[in-house]
Parts: C-alpha cells; structure tokens; sequence
C-alpha cells in the first residue's frame, strides 16, 4: 500500500515542470510521512544481517535523501535521514546528516 502511495505521488510530479507547481505537488510532508511509515517496519536498532538491510529501510532512505535534496531547509527530514542511515548500520552517513 505504501508502494502505491508513493508511485501515485511520484506520477503526480512528473507532470509538473520544475517550477513552482513541482514543489506545490511535491509535498514534502506527505512524503516524510510516507518514509515515516517505511521505517516503523524497519524496527528501532540497527540489525546487523547478512542478507543486507530491509527494502522498507533503503526505500526510507532513497525517499528522504529526495526529500532533503528538494528542501534542504527540512529539519525533520534531515533527523528521519540520520535516523534510517543509523538503521542501515551507517553511522558516519547519519553523524554528516546531523
């Protein structure tokens, strides 16, 4: 459900030019709910695993670093960031984003 929120979000902007209609329809909000919710399924440690990090965690991440490019005045943003790079075992990446 969260998959097709955000494909519907994202088709969305991609009819807007890169103007002041793209930031209207980007949302930032929206989308740092959206990886809000990515990352309650990601847990509140960082797992150390094999198999390589969850698809909800570097689908967190990807969306934010969006996000954070977008409007990098974000403060939030740049919090949920650090907090799923910390989830991703990246702790440098979310010491720089803090």
């Amino acid at each position: 459900m969260l998959d097709a929120c955000l494909n519907l979000h994202i088709q969305q902007t991609k009819h807007a030019i890169n103007n002041i209609d793209f930031y209207i329809r980007l949302n930032a909000d929206f989308l740092m709910q959206l990886a809000q919710e990515y990352l309650v399924h990601c847990g509140v440690k960082p797992k150390i695993t094999s198999a390589g990090p969850p698809k909800h965690l570097i689908k967190a991440i990807k969306l934010l670093e969006s996000v954070h490019k977008q409007n990098s005045s974000l403060a939030e943003a740049q919090v949920l960031l650090a907090k799923a790079k910390w989830l991703n075992n990246d702790t440098p990446g979310a010491l720089r984003e803090l």
